[in-house]
């Protein structure tokens, strides 16, 4: 029963966790863009 709870809690959470990837990553390429057009 607990195994079957925590998977559902993973699924749950994955398209957050995927969400708050993507959006660390755009912030990440923007201040590389940032840094390169800046030298």
């Amino acid at each position: 029963m607990l195994k079957i709870l925590v998977i559902l809690a993973l699924i749950g959470l994955m398209p957050i966790a995927e969400s708050a990837f993507a959006t660390a990553s755009n912030g990440i390429n923007d201040f590389l863009r940032e840094q390169q057009a800046a030298s």
